[in-house]
């Protein structure tokens, strides 16, 4: 009996992990430069989840006191996953540096910023990141993800259900003498 409850509620832990893992929730992103000496908070609007084909404001907020003096430029490049590069121009506020742009499709983009002096040294910071963009317009219906081992899970565990309920049926004699 003890064996037959264990490998039910194993079954539906299996089960309720399979049903509601939910996705995890980035709200805003803390990238490092190249050198890992200064950081910058990310914050993509809408709901820092940006949906394909439509406008999106990125947002780096850069830590770091240099940028404030005004002296520097941003350029943000952003590559698709083809390798499509789109040179984005962007805004310093401060310390903030703002840009607006519109992913094409849904997939995966690299973003680049690299922020650097006005000055003869030219030197600056480079900080990558990727952009996941999961909602708005398809490239392909035939991109959509198939959760083949997920239906899968689903089957085995109601065929799994079936066999136990018809093997404590058959037996219930049995377990009614063990558990005395």
């Amino acid at each position: 009996m003890r064996k037959m409850m264990l490998g039910m509620g194993c079954l539906f832990a299996l089960l309720a992990l399979a049903t509601f893992n939910a996705p995890v929730a980035r709200a805003h992103v803390l990238i490092t430069d190249t050198t890992k000496q200064v950081g910058a908070i990310l914050h993509v609007q809408p709901d820092d989840d940006p949906i394909a084909g439509e406008s999106s404001n990125l947002f780096f907020d850069i830590q770091s006191e240099a940028l404030a003096t005004g002296n520097y430029t941003a350029i943000l490049t952003i590559r698709d996953d083809k390798g499509q590069r789109s040179d984005v121009p962007a805004k310093i506020a401060g310390n903030t540096i703002t840009a607006v742009y519109t992913f094409a499709s849904q997939g995966v983009y690299r973003m680049e910023l690299v922020t650097k002096t006005n000055d003869t040294k030219g030197t600056g910071r480079t900080f990558d990141y990727v952009q996941r963009v999961s909602r708005g317009v398809e490239t392909s219906p035939l991109q959509q993800p198939r959760y083949d081992w997920a239906e899968l899970l689903m089957v085995g565990a109601v065929v799994a259900a079936i066999v136990l309920v018809i093997l404590a049926a058959n037996n219930r004699k049995a377990i009614a003498m063990s558990s005395r």
